[in-house]
């Protein structure tokens, strides 16, 4: 999988988050229609559209998101920035503090399971 950044020239992780979601968000899968088959393999689509709790939001596995952002590096930083932001979808993990991921359910039958969860106001001006 290419990184996004090789294509473009944002000037951040998050302005290159921006500029994936404005320029790929149309070629997402959107779970609002249902969702991946069984057997379909959530590693392989661009991002994901899905409403959670009446809330927009843009859904990645972990993977996709290092390669838009930068990196494993890149995307740990950008995580914790736009939790501070309130952009990011977070679950509690008791004592142990909190995981920069939610779960969702991404293929039909099949279990929930840990994505990178972006509110979609991300992208308002």
């Amino acid at each position: 999988m290419a990184s996004f950044l090789a294509t473009s020239t944002p000037t951040s992780p998050l302005a290159a988050l921006r500029a994936y979601l404005r320029q790929r968000r149309n070629e997402f899968t959107d779970l609002r229609a249902g969702l991946l088959p069984v057997g379909a393999d959530p590693h392989a689509v661009l991002g994901f559209v899905h409403e959670h709790r009446g809330q927009l939001e843009y859904l990645f596995t972990d993977e996709r998101f290092a390669t838009i952002v930068g990196g494993t590096a890149a995307a740990q930083h950008l995580k914790k920035e736009l939790q501070r932001l309130g952009f990011l979808i977070v679950t509690a993990a008791g004592g142990q503090g909190t995981r920069y991921v939610a779960k969702r359910r991404l293929v039909a039958g099949g279990e929930r399971q840990s994505v990178v969860a972006v509110a979609a106001r991300i992208l308002d001006p």
